[in-house]
């Protein structure tokens, strides 16, 4: 390819032209690639620059990078109409919908710089624990493998529901309240509104445990 003079300020005006319009920013978690031969630094002090920020360096583009940064020195392939591959690569990303920004080094630069280090940016404070739920009292009397005289229930109770019932019987019948029937069950208290010939008072029944039901309990 013969040399031919570069027109820098047609390259400036290209560069004006395809940059992103809006304020020059960089989020944290933006993966970041550079174009050219950078004036301002060099291109290894502006990767590093980059890192330094805490901003993701990519080598090459893709669909995942979000800023391209154009250097201000044209290439001498600009010349002959040629932008380079990674801008190339940058309009069919646009052109498919991805908002990329494309940025010059002259706007990109200073911000970069003014941009805190990763070390030097305050740490966001924790979020506090959410307090856990304050435990029912239902909950509190629920205990499984129980290995002491209990009682269980079984069945819909007139008295109130099941929250309700339990730690009524824990005073009245003296004694702990199991979720299942075990072989230290002595009670089943089957409500008003249950089958006091149901699965659960047969096996009770059968294990010699005594079944009574809610109206005989709540005189």
């Amino acid at each position: 390819m013969s040399k031919k003079p570069i027109d820098r300020k047609a390259y400036q005006d290209f560069i004006d032209t395809v940059k992103h319009q809006g304020k020059v920013m960089f989020l944290e978690d933006d993966n970041v690639c550079l174009t050219g031969e950078f004036y301002q630094k060099g291109r290894e002090e502006l990767e590093a620059t980059v890192v330094q920020k805490g901003l993701t360096l990519k080598q090459g583009m893709s669909g995942k990078v979000d800023v391209l940064i154009v250097a201000d020195t044209p290439s001498a392939s600009f010349a002959h109409g040629m932008f380079g591959r990674k801008l190339e690569f940058a309009f069919q990303l646009r052109d498919a919908g991805h908002h990329i920004r494309i940025y010059s080094e002259y706007e990109a630069v200073p911000v970069l710089r003014a941009m805190d280090d990763v070390a030097e940016r305050p740490v966001k404070p924790a979020k506090p624990a959410k307090a856990p739920k304050p435990e029912s009292e239902y909950t509190k009397l629920i205990a499984t493998g129980i290995k002491e005289p209990n009682f269980c229930v079984t069945g819909t109770f007139d008295t109130g529901s099941r929250k309700v019932v339990a730690p009524m019987l824990v005073e009245l019948l003296g004694m702990p309240f199991s979720s299942s029937v075990t072989k230290h069950t002595q009670i089943l208290v089957v409500g008003n509104q249950g089958d006091m010939d149901s699965s659960k008072a047969r096996k009770a029944r059968t294990m010699g445990i005594e079944v009574l039901a809610e109206s005989e309990v709540f005189e």
